[in-house]
């Protein structure tokens, strides 16, 4: 309910000493007899906490009568309880988002045309804001397939079956389902958050004593799927399911489990399911389910397994298939996967952000393996579930990537005790991080191959050029010292590394484009100027953006294209003059990549760079403020420094 509606409704009523008809009501409000119908049933439990009643029914010859028992309390409810809700709706209204959540849950549930100047009222915006966040609301129906029905005079109506305005509506609430009642009365609000805590026990209670194995994401997602059904229910809504499907679902060994939680959802909530709710139950147990080694596995799984590995293969030259814990891994997360193909559902990733953001390289791992998947079964899995595919290949590619050791020289002209002193204190503190530790006094240096190491460290001036980075140290590594080598040894070469990945002729500041086409065509122009690379750079470029969105952070975005190209690896930073739009956020910090074959095996730093800068915000807004080569420069070692 809106708050000031229910404000226009009940001054409404005080000026007027007969009963109000529900269409009069309608009337009043700007809003359909139904809907005014809905709006009395649900003010008629408030206003009894707050000395009132509405009485009287609709119907022919009937009408609605406001009752006021207690003066002191209703008037302490008008004047200051709800007028105090009008402002905070009006402060929540400011957030697009708050308004955009409104709308689509306001077009899925009402059974009536909602017109924009019925946004307009209730939201306290303009016009134009309305076409804006329209246009967000039709963006978030697309991706259900729902369609938004126009009628001349009357206004909109989404368009979909009842599946679908399910699970549109399971995703709208998943973050957050109480705070998504946004403009009603807080009494509702909690008392829905009771309801999700009683369907949550239910739900625990049940899986225990069935020993349905479930995670904490699994429960949520359940309980947010059952609180819809519970209120599509009672609105008169019904699931409707094919035949055969149901024989599928009847045979399914979560089939009872999904009987035993409605039946107890019934007895406390005072609501009748139709049977096909119990398969529709059953069916987001199966597909959630939890599955373990002792499985069965279909042979088709295994073969959609060895075709996502292939791929992967054909795209990265990532060998992964004598993998056989992660191929086992994929294996029992795909047979869910297929089932919720073939049911049309997604399990929504809490991580989601965390995992694009902190596993790069992972998600286009798994972008490219779900590819396969896309193209067997038709269909274009979200973001949700190929990172929970990502998790997987992160676990896979932790055992491949090493830290690189390095071969250390020591230089030492103090006689053979303290070189072998100095040699043995080395490979006592850091064997773990060199292959190779030898000694030699400073006559000899001129005999030494250096090819075969990367620091010398020395405790005596050097009167040669030496072609490798050369530290001195003291005869006995004291705090300073051991500070010193620490820092070398594990951030040196990194840092370095990553100077070297970034091409100062590939960089560009304050670039002055209005939107992300514009951009990347811009970046694509500048590198064609210093590389060459294939006619169709830009387009590959293109449609990887076109299959996801590639911002990561506030800010910040990492364009690159759908697949490994023939040229050499490209790393073009680019700071823009202003923010523009990305498609889901502002970008001001454009990172074009473009990677050979093999880089990214090899370059697990590379990612873990990229990771490190986009979580700090810090760093993100320096650069962004002194947008200079030096400034990027200080952000790579600052990032080292600090570990």
């Amino acid at each position: 309910m809106e708050n000031k509606k229910i404000l226009k409704l009940l001054e409404k009523f005080q000026t007027v000493d007969y009963t109000m008809s529900a269409q009069e009501c309608a009337l009043t409000m700007d809003i359909s007899v139904s809907s005014i119908k809905k709006m009395i049933s649900e003010l008629k439990r408030e206003l009894k906490e707050n000395g009132a009643d509405i009485l009287g029914k609709s119907g022919h010859g009937n009408g609605y009568l406001l009752k006021v028992y207690d003066n002191e309390r209703y008037n302490h409810y008008i004047n200051v309880i709800l007028k105090q809700r009008i402002q905070d709706d009006i402060y929540n209204y400011n957030n697009q988002s708050s308004r955009i959540t409104y709308m689509i849950d306001a077009l899925l549930t009402s059974q009536d045309y909602i017109r924009s100047d019925d946004f307009i009222d209730e939201l306290c915006i303009s016009k134009s804001q309305v076409s804006k966040d329209l246009t967000q609301v039709k963006n978030f129906f697309n991706e259900f397939g729902i369609q938004i029905f126009h009628k001349p005079h009357y206004g909109m109506k989404a368009l979909a079956d009842e599946k679908t305005v399910r699970l549109a509506l399971a995703t709208l609430y998943m973050d957050n389902p109480v705070m998504q009642i946004v403009g009603h009365p807080q009494a509702i609000s909690n008392s829905r958050e009771q309801e999700l805590n009683n369907i949550k026990d239910i739900i625990i209670t049940s899986a225990n004593l069935f020993h349905y194995e479930l995670t904490d994401v699994l429960i949520h997602n359940l309980l947010i799927h059952l609180f819809v059904a519970k209120e599509r229910t009672k609105e008169g809504h019904s699931i409707e399911m094919d035949h055969s499907l149901i024989e599928e679902l009847s045979n399914r060994s979560e089939a009872p489990l999904a009987k035993f939680i409605l039946k107890k959802i019934e007895e406390s909530f005072d609501v009748q399911f139709d049977e096909k709710e119990i398969y529709y139950v059953t069916m987001h147990l199966s597909a959630k389910k939890l599955i373990d080694e002792s499985y069965i596995v279909d042979e088709q799984i295994i073969s959609l397994v060895d075709g996502i590995l292939n791929r992967i293969y054909e795209e990265y030259s990532i060998d992964l298939s004598e993998n056989k814990s992660l191929k086992t891994n994929l294996i029992l997360h795909t047979t869910t996967v297929v089932r919720r193909i073939s049911y049309g559902m997604i399990l929504k990733n809490p991580l989601l952000e965390d995992i694009k953001n902190n596993f790069i390289f992972e998600y286009e791992l798994a972008l490219c393996g779900c590819s396969y998947l896309n193209h067997q079964y038709n269909v274009v899995l979200s973001p949700d579930e190929i990172s929970y595919y990502a998790i997987h290949y992160r676990v896979a590619l932790n055992s491949l990537h090493t830290k690189s050791k390095k071969r250390i020289l020591i230089v030492c002209s103090s006689g053979r005790g303290t070189s072998q002193m100095l040699l043995f204190d080395f490979k006592r503190k850091y064997s773990n991080m060199c292959e190779l530790i030898e000694t030699c006094n400073s006559f000899e240096i001129m005999n030494i191959d250096f090819s075969k190491f990367d620091i010398v460290f020395t405790t005596v001036s050097l009167p040669y050029h030496i072609p490798i980075p050369v530290f001195k140290i003291k005869y006995f590594i004291d705090e300073l010292s051991e500070n010193i080598i620490d820092r070398i040894l594990k951030d040196d070469d990194e840092v370095r590394y990553i100077k070297n990945l970034f091409k100062p002729e590939l960089m560009q500041f304050k670039l002055m484009t209005s939107n992300k086409d514009e951009t990347i065509k811009n970046i694509v122009d500048h590198i064609k100027q210093n590389i060459d690379v294939t006619d169709d750079f830009l387009e590959c470029v293109l449609k990887r953006e076109s299959l996801e969105n590639t911002r990561l952070g506030p800010l910040f975005a990492l364009p690159h294209p759908d697949k490994p190209m023939p040229c050499e690896t490209i790393i073009s930073l680019n700071v823009l003059d202003k923010p523009i739009d990305w498609g889901d956020g502002k970008v001001q910090i454009v990172l074009l990549i473009s990677y050979s074959k093999g880089f990214i095996k090899e370059n697990e730093i590379f990612f873990e760079f990229i990771s490190k800068f986009i979580a700090n915000r810090g760093l993100v807004n320096l650069l962004i403020n002194n947008p200079t080569y030096e400034t990027f420069v200080s952000i790579v070692e600052t990032i080292y420094r600090k570990e």
